[in-house]
């Protein structure tokens, strides 16, 4: 019984490139041996398909031994060799094969079988029995935890991209509401699907997701990508009409998070936004007023700094509220640009609604 075994990353790269004259020593063969790696790793047959098919459509292209790439190898599509073998394995698997498989390869490269089981319309000892020839057929293999990884990133991608787009988007919407009911810590693995759910799910929905991923991202202080979260949402769904109190909180978060990161000036732009967004709620115009100004040790001024503690205030309840009113009154006391009666009256205010709550 013949078995393909897998090499080391720049070590099968360079053989294949070896045997063919070329020279490895360029920087192009190394980076290539890296990105070859991630979609293969390092077994030789979908190696030799992937470099043939370079060679074919001219994205490898060779002058005096040495190698260049006119265009990324992750725009060059799936060998059809690749597909063609990947498929005869995948059959080989049973008749309930492609579907299980399919459903773990829209979860993502990692996986574990429960999540699985939960998108598939097929009974739990089915889908374990199936999981379990793939691990040993090598198309899946076992990590830390009891999860499972795809052994190759083409078997995966092969799986998607013969998943029609609605099946796909209705796969993705099942995955993101799986997540959900098992209450996991990951928003950002739900705000994916269901941002790539967004034709089968509410724009709502999607938003709401993005935010709670986005204020995930913000409590690590990687407001980078909680910002991608918001942005990626937002095109999403741009084509779709949105509730204005969904894209309002959408704003606030933006600028929240801007304003954590110390963008203070694009953090008061999304900020502003939210507020004259058409279907703000008072929450929103309330929170938004409160993270206007930014950290105390902000000094840059804004005419439209005092109107909005003013209107927060004008939609707040005191009674129902006195620690947010006694906060908004003392940030118009410190914002006032005299001594004067009025700003004396913030100050008492905001001293009397305090002396009502442990604030």
């Amino acid at each position: 019984h013949n078995r393909t075994h897998s090499f080391p990353t720049r070590r099968s790269s360079d053989l294949l490139l070896e045997q063919d004259g070329y020279d490895t020593t360029d920087g192009t063969a190394d980076r290539l041996a890296r990105v070859l790696h991630d979609d293969t790793a390092g077994n030789p047959l979908f190696l030799r398909e992937v470099l043939r098919e370079l060679r074919e459509n001219g994205s490898l292209v060779e002058k005096d031994g040495r190698l260049s790439m006119s265009r990324l190898v992750d725009d060059m599509g799936i060998p059809q060799g690749v597909r063609d073998v990947i498929g005869q394995r995948l059959e080989r698997l049973g008749p309930d094969a492609v579907p299980v498989m399919r459903s773990a390869a829209v979860i993502g490269r990692n996986f574990s079988a429960g999540l699985v089981q939960a998108v598939s319309d097929l009974d739990e000892e089915t889908v374990l029995d199936v999981l379990d020839r793939a691990l040993e057929a090598r198309l899946l293999r076992e990590t830390d935890r009891a999860r499972l990884q795809f052994s190759h990133a083409l078997v995966r991608a092969v799986l998607v991209d013969e998943i029609s787009s609605g099946r796909r988007q209705r796969l993705h919407r099942d995955v993101a509401h799986a997540l959900q009911r098992a209450r996991g810590p990951d928003a950002a693995a739900i705000s994916y699907h269901l941002v790539e759910a967004a034709d089968v799910v509410s724009p709502e929905e999607v938003i709401r997701a993005a935010m709670a991923a986005a204020r995930q991202h913000a409590a690590g202080t990687t407001y980078d990508l909680a910002i991608a979260e918001l942005d990626r949402a937002m095109a999403a769904v741009e084509d779709k009409a949105i509730d204005g109190a969904v894209e309002a909180a959408c704003l606030l978060t933006r600028g929240q998070v801007l304003m954590r990161s110390g963008d203070v000036m694009a953090a008061r732009e999304a900020i502003h936004a939210a507020t004259t967004t058409p279907g703000a709620t008072a929450e929103t115009v309330v929170q938004a007023a409160l993270a206007f100004h930014g950290p105390a040790r902000v000094t840059a001024p804004d005419d439209r700094e005092l109107p909005l503690y003013r209107r927060a205030l004008d939609m707040l309840d005191d009674r129902q509220d006195p620690a947010l009113a006694s906060r908004l009154h003392a940030n118009l006391a410190l914002g006032a640009p005299s001594r004067d009666a009025a700003q004396r009256e913030h100050v008492r205010l905001a001293m009397e609604l305090a002396a009502t709550t442990d604030d």
